[in-house]
């Protein structure tokens, strides 16, 4: 359901007004007035909800097992007909909001968003504050004497109106039927509303000719180009802003990126209009363009710019060329004819928005829509792309916030200057003299499929991947898909390169080596990219991984070039530094969120082979370009590859397609003896482990605990009651720990239970992310939650158990919905050496035995604080509110959250000394 209200509407008074009353619509209705009887239905079912606040737009969407649609759709439907709105609901809700921003808080594009916002005109609609927060949601009104349920009713009745909605529903039952249960259930919504609720504003958001320089809280640097410009939405059979985008943001040979590259100043760069509400609304669209830089790059920021508006010029002298605008057209209407079916739950949520930007007959192919070429409308746009229309902003790592002229943005608190343009400057760029002899337009792209023809699945019409060679040098596996009938192809290579030290100076190199592949392939791989031929390159350990998805015809093209490359990777002394400089920045930037801090340092804690980042950034400083030339000069010289192609292609193809790899990489098989391997440390038992580290960034007010149990090895077939048993405990247990850590007693606005399986050990993490409480409060509370499970379980009725039971059942025997998603899975089991692929079928025959009984001696036995098998490993990643003392904190002396239970707990000081005497899990993989 999008209702066609946001952010823009909240009164000045009660900023984040539309987000509160999201949240507050899933906290209980007349008809169901628990407050989590919604999200523990779904989990009951298979399902899952979500909502998001626009600034024109709040879209609240679920999924869930089809036989149980009509009662979900219930619940859904009280959301708009008659939610409770309780007090005490609005005051646990609102920590939720205040978690929610502190996280939005560490993240510089959200910074430098609100410093836009805040600069903009006091008049404007964009002047405003959309996440809202407890000072600007409670202690301020509170203050002010608002009523701020009052406040959060009148929106609702003024604005939550039928015709101000747009419904989708995707499910198994006919059209008759679901549309009667639209009527019966959705019928007595309150009348009124047309279309979303119009916002007046004019083009104009800033004054003009100012640059805003804004601090940044991590390792980067960028600087923003924003141009507004007349609303488009009418104009979605044409995008001339994709057109001039696409131009702009162009990476390939006599691009500006190419030639910001070339000169050492910039990495990466983006051009268009966002799909967010700031970018495309009713008012204006505002063009962007992002280009992130390298240090020398900020020194020069002034000619960046100068650069791009040479390239402009040359757009305009050339005038609109319509042979680009088929190409765009080309690879749309292949990827709408082709459609690869995304997440059910994401899908209808773009549709309901889709019903307000587009006619009835394009709701569905709106998006893809490049039908009409319109060369006046291209020329009239881009004639807008001018500085006196311009807003500049640079985004700095290294900012001077002691200067007399800094500002502060009040809400996220980010340090910003603002300094008029030269109009000497302004001239210049409005009219640039000459223009660089590197720019030019792109040559058409090779990559742009013809032939889609799809191979007849009779070849090989078998569900899993079969070996097609097996030699000491290369492994090969394919599958062509007899269920999806796609011509696309997904084809994933492990290259496993020998290192010669097997130290930490070989990892470092192995890394500089893929930031030189893939800087040296950008041209090539954008142009495939852009013909959606995607490709992805990964480092693990001594292993290459290289996947490559998308339209069979031109994919082998691809290959022949990435292969060609890696094997003569070429490289300058210059083109070195820049690359040590592109991995420093990679290295302090790493672990800056808080939770993929945390599961770093589990990771690395439970890992025998792990090099420190820290240790691998001293690693780099020392490195000579000898070093990596030899490096590179010898890194093939024994060689293994295992590939699996899976889709539109025979396998003769898989076979011609491997063969491309072998030919250029393999001089020398590696021998399985010598391959390096990944080996996991056993926890001891009866002990929980703890290890804590600081935040990285200095904003960050999050912290983080992640609790994980380690529960056994993988040991393929003879593990699979295990598998079951874990994913079931995590289906039924997910919902409750998310209600009782963050709905009702709010310790923070993560909360989450996954399962871990690291190298083939598996394990569960219960993780919660916090600006309010110390990590050893959260880690006591989380103990608590865990002490109450078995009873939970005791306690909860047969049928609920089953029906979680039949949820899984019906989920791991549905076929996936995209061919990347299925053979992706079935890629793990092959590099893995697992080659499980019928693994949801033996979990199903596992899952159909489980009783209720077994869980709960299965939690006590693994998860229980006095059982004697309980491996326990606890990760504190501690923020920069809480104290660094935190495990001696009174609230949290045992493991449990008994205060009369003794703690067993050991203090992990030395990562390397903690596994110096722990035994190792047998080596699989």
């Amino acid at each position: 359901m999008c209702v066609g209200v946001g952010s823009m509407a909240d009164p000045p008074e009660a900023q984040g007004l539309a987000h509160y009353l999201e949240h507050m619509l899933f906290m209980g209705s007349t008809k169901f007035p628990d407050e989590n009887e919604y999200d523990k239905f779904l989990s009951q079912h298979g399902g899952n909800s979500n909502a998001y606040t626009d600034q024109e737009f709040t879209c609240f969407y679920f999924d869930v097992r089809n036989r149980n649609l009509r009662d979900a759709l219930d619940r859904f439907a009280q959301f708009f007909l008659s939610p409770l709105v309780k007090v005490d609901a609005m005051d646990r809700e609102i920590q939720a909001i205040e978690s929610e921003f502190v996280q939005a808080a560490g993240n510089d594009m959200n910074r430098l968003c609100q410093v836009q916002c805040y600069t903009a005109l006091p008049s404007h609609p964009f002047h405003r504050f959309s996440w809202g927060n407890k000072k600007s949601l409670h202690d301020d009104p509170v203050n002010k004497g608002i009523d701020m349920r009052a406040k959060l009713l009148q929106l609702y009745h003024e604005d939550y109106r039928a015709g101000r909605m747009k419904l989708v529903i995707l499910g198994g039952d006919s059209l008759d039927t679901l549309q009667n249960w639209v009527v019966s259930l959705f019928g007595q919504i309150k009348e009124g509303g047309d279309g979303r609720l119009i916002i007046h504003g004019e083009r104009r958001i800033w004054e003009p000719n100012r640059m805003y320089r804004v601090a940044a809280g991590t390792e980067q640097n960028l600087v923003a180009l924003n141009f507004p410009l007349p609303c488009l939405e009418t104009a979605y059979l044409t995008k001339p802003h994709d057109y001039f985008g696409h131009i702009i943001g162009h990476e390939g040979q006599g691009s500006l990126l190419a030639l910001l590259r070339r000169k050492g100043w910039a990495r990466s760069m983006t051009a268009g209009c966002g799909d967010n509400g700031l970018e495309t609304n009713q008012m204006l669209f505002l063009f962007t363009i992002r280009i992130t830089l390298t240090n020398h790059g900020v020194e020069h920021v002034m000619e960046v710019i100068g650069l791009l508006f040479q390239y402009l010029k040359m757009l305009r002298s050339l005038g609109p060329q319509e042979w680009i605008f088929q190409e765009q057209n080309a690879v749309s209407k292949l990827n709408f004819e082709h459609f690869e079916d995304p997440a059910q739950d994401d899908y209808v949520a773009s549709l309901a928005t889709n019903m307000f930007l587009y006619t009835k007959a394009h709701v569905l192919y709106g998006d893809y829509a490049h039908d009409i070429w319109d060369p006046a409308m291209i020329t009239e746009l881009l004639a807008q792309l001018i500085p006196v229309n311009m807003r500049a902003d640079l985004l700095l790592h290294r900012f001077d916030k002691t200067s007399s002229d800094v500002q502060m943005e009040p809400w996220f608190e980010t340090a910003f200057t603002v300094e008029t343009i030269p109009t000497a400057l302004l001239k210049l760029w409005a009219d640039p003299p000459c223009v660089d002899s590197s720019l030019r337009l792109q040559e058409p792209n090779m990559f742009i499929p013809h032939d889609i023809t799809i191979v007849p699945s009779k070849e090989d019409g078998s569900k899993n991947p079969s070996c097609l060679l097996d030699s000491a040098a290369l492994k090969v596996w394919h599958r062509c898909n007899p269920i999806l009938n796609t011509p696309r192809v997904n084809a994933c290579f492990s290259i496993m390169f020998w290192p010669p030290t097997k130290k930490i100076i070989d990892a470092v190199l192995a890394e500089l080596y893929l930031i030189r592949l893939s800087n040296q392939l950008n041209e090539t791989l954008y142009l495939a990219d852009v013909a959606k031929l995607e490709t992805s390159l990964s480092l693990s350990g001594y292993r290459i991984e290289l996947k490559i998805f998308g339209f069979s015809e031109k994919l082998p093209v691809l290959a022949q070039k990435i292969a060609s490359q890696m094997q003569n990777l070429a490289s300058t002394e210059l083109e070195f530094k820049s690359s040590v400089e592109v991995l420093a920045e990679e290295y302090k930037r790493a672990n800056e969120k808080p939770i993929d801090h945390a599961a770093y340092l589990l990771t690395q804690a439970l890992s025998k082979r792990f090099w420190d980042v820290d240790h691998r950034y001293n690693c780099l400083q020392i490195l000579a370009f000898q070093d990596f030339t030899k490096f590179v000069a010898n890194l093939f010289c024994k060689t293994y590859i295992e590939c699996f192609v899976d889709g539109n292609a025979t396998k003769k193809q898989a076979l011609a397609l491997a063969k491309i790899f072998k030919e250029a990489l393999v001089s020398c098989p590696f021998p399985l003896q010598e391959r390096p391997t990944n080996c996991v440390v056993r926890l001891p038992t009866g002990t929980s482990m703890l290890y804590m580290e600081k935040v990285k960034c200095e904003f960050e007010k999050n912290s983080v605990v992640h609790s994980y149990f380690q529960l056994g090895q993988d040991r393929g077939k003879d593990s699979m009651r295990l598998r079951s048993l874990m994913t079931l405990f995590i289906d039924i247990i997910s919902e409750p720990f998310f209600n009782q850590l963050r709905t009702k007693e709010q310790i923070g606005y993560v909360v989450d239970l996954a399962d871990e399986d690291l190298h083939g050990v598996l394990g569960i993490s219960f993780m919660v992310q916090s600006a309010k409480y110390s990590p050893a409060y959260i880690e006591s509370r989380i103990n608590a939650f865990i002490k109450t499970i078995p009873k939970m379980l005791k306690d909860m009725k047969d049928t609920e158990f089953q029906s979680h039971k039949e949820s899984l059942i019906a989920e791991k025997q549905g076929y996936p919905s995209t061919l990347i998603d299925e053979s992706n899975d079935f890629w793990e089991q092959i590099w893995t050496h697992r080659h499980l692929f019928d693994t949801n079928k033996h979990v199903v025959r596992e899952l159909i035995e489980v009783s209720k009984n077994e869980m709960i001696n299965w939690c006590r036995r693994l998860l229980g604080a006095r059982s004697r098998l309980r491996r326990h490993l606890c990760i504190y990643v501690v923020g920069v509110n809480a104290q660094e003392g935190d495990v001696d904190d009174p609230v949290c002396k045992t493991s449990s959250g008994d205060q009369n239970e003794p703690r067993r707990t050991v203090l992990i000081d030395n990562l390397d000394e903690f596994q110096r005497n722990l035994e190792i899990y047998p080596v699989r993989f």
